[in-house]
């Protein structure tokens, strides 16, 4: 089955497809590779510094993760798209 789809996309669309899929999975990986590294940390932290001060620094450190985006204006200044309007809509339109 996979193989009758294949010959009916397009070659050009086909490799516009995969590039977003490697750079899907390259921003998967960035959203989940901290954790673990957290959870490896977290012990001889808590072991040094004490439970209250990591936990602490670990809220600190996601409080900091949320608000870093809002402090780039060209975040701030995007636009929501309005009610009803398809995302392929926007995405093809010029820019």
């Amino acid at each position: 089955m996979s193989s009758t789809i294949a010959w009916l996309i397009v070659p050009s669309c086909a490799s516009q497809t995969k590039s977003m899929d490697s750079s899907r999975g390259v921003m998967a990986l960035g959203q989940v590779l901290p954790v673990p590294l957290g959870y490896l940390a977290a012990e001889p932290a808590s072991a040094y510094f004490g439970v209250r001060a990591t936990l602490a620094a670990g809220a600190a450190a996601i409080v900091a993760a949320m608000i870093a985006p809002l402090l780039l204006r060209q975040v701030r200044a995007l636009a929501l798209a309005p009610v009803g309007v398809a995302e392929e809509t926007l995405v093809s339109a010029p820019r």
